[in-house]
């Protein structure tokens, strides 16, 4: 579960400069997410063919074009928050269920059923480590150039004529997309990744990096390209996936000034919140769903983007910058019920009505249907939610200093048995 793909048409579609077929700038270091890379072609039938044709091609590929400096990532297990398993499970309910053991061996040859043996995690892991030991072998290093790969444990990096070096000052972490910033130290950056959690992190790198008045490097992300008129079809009628380069430098400054537009004179009575355009802009988008935040019913990113000069300010003064959380009561009466009272304002009489109000109007008191009032929000469920996404940014932020999400006050928690669950079920 990634964030929401309407906020990426939104932004596209209202300026597409940061969109582009090709990279719009040289790039020094290559940062490629090889979770996604797991997916392979009919075509490929042997591991070696995996490892070539997925990895160390596209690898060769970026070195001929000038990087320095290639980043293979994966997920490290060990290091991914717990928080995760509502959204992980939801994913793969209805993957047939394969049985690996930790002890055994990969078979000689891809099995024919690879879509669902790779969804199990300890077959993953061990053609994971298959990769990481190949790929630098089908590789040919030349001087200058460096291969780093960041899985289990510390990154290793790989030059040429010299033993593979571990990058102690850089510590473990969980997933893939919350390891590139770290790389961006090494220059100019493009990202080989579709998850669409790399962009409101990539947004909040660069505004963090600008307030404290540190060097800012480009960054671009090579996705799959966001169709404004619906997928592109081939000739036989299947979609046809294209990519596109999406700076996120251009699209960083195209939303600044288009929140500047919407808020007016707001924005100048802000006072430091002002600062934090990305970290409010960032906890909307996990409002609307995402990993480790299931997200707001009925509301879509068109509805809020819509509506923001009548909550940004609001859920700006409800920002505390020294913690880079919000305050859940503030957002859940003043920003959140007013969303749901515009996107409901029929059935909504009170026009400054708290969270509770407007539930008890639409859930209770309304005319619609059966359904859309069972799964309308009463106001302990926006409040977990809204507790789920300050987890959120500050893991976006810094997944190192990050607190263990279900320690307690971010709307995680455990069941009876023990597995993590939303802390609104157990109310």
């Amino acid at each position: 579960m990634t964030i929401k793909a309407d906020w990426m048409k939104i932004w596209k579609a209202e300026d597409g400069r940061a969109f582009s077929p090709k990279c719009q700038h040289r790039a020094d270091v290559v940062f490629i997410d090889g979770q996604i890379k797991l997916m392979k072609a009919h075509s490929i039938t042997t591991w070696k063919e995996l490892c070539y044709w997925n990895f160390a091609s596209m690898i060769k590929c970026h070195f001929q074009a000038g990087a320095t400096t290639v980043v293979l990532a994966f997920d490290d297990y060990a290091h991914v928050p717990l928080a995760k398993n509502m959204t992980q499970s939801k994913r793969t309910r209805h993957v047939p269920a394969v049985d690996v053991h930790r002890n055994q061996v990969l078979p000689a040859t891809i099995p024919e059923d690879w879509g669902v043996r790779i969804m199990n995690r300890t077959f993953k892991t061990k053609v994971i480590q298959l990769v990481v030991e190949t790929v630098p072998k089908l590789l040919q290093l030349q001087p200058g150039q460096r291969l780093i790969i960041d899985h289990q444990g510390p990154p290793v990096e790989y030059r040429v004529d010299a033993e593979p070096v571990l990058l102690e000052d850089l510590a473990p972490l969980g997933e893939a997309d919350v390891k590139f910033t770290r790389y961006t130290r090494y220059g100019d950056m493009i990202v080989e990744a579709t998850d669409g959690d790399y962009i409101p992190i990539a947004l909040l790198h660069l505004e963090e990096r600008r307030r404290r008045g540190d060097p800012v490097n480009d960054i671009s992300i090579n996705r799959m390209c966001v169709n404004l008129k619906g997928p592109k079809r081939t000739a036989h009628g299947d979609v046809k996936y294209t990519y596109e380069h999406l700076h996120v430098n251009r699209l960083y400054t195209h939303l600044r000034c288009a929140i500047l537009l919407k808020l007016g004179r707001q924005h100048s009575r802000l006072g430091d919140a002002a600062d934090h355009e990305m970290c409010v802009l960032a906890a909307l988008i996990t409002y609307t769903g995402c990993d480790f935040s299931k997200g707001l019913p009925y509301l879509s990113a068109r509805k809020i983007w819509d509506n923001l000069g009548l909550v940004w300010r609001p859920l700006a003064e409800a920002l505390r910058p020294e913690s880079k959380t919000f305050d859940v009561d503030t957002v859940t009466d003043k920003v959140v019920a007013r969303l749901y009272g515009v996107a409901y304002s029929r059935h909504v009489a009170r026009e400054r009505a708290t969270m509770a109000e407007v539930a008890d109007c639409l859930k209770r008191r309304s005319a619609l249907g059966e359904t859309v009032r069972g799964r309308l929000p009463e106001a302990s469920n926006v409040e977990c939610v809204v507790r789920n996404g300050n987890w959120v940014l500050l893991y976006w932020l810094d997944a190192l200093t990050c607190p263990d999400g279900l320690a307690g006050g971010f709307g995680f928690a455990r069941n009876k048995k023990g597995k993590p669950v939303w802390a609104d079920e157990l109310q």
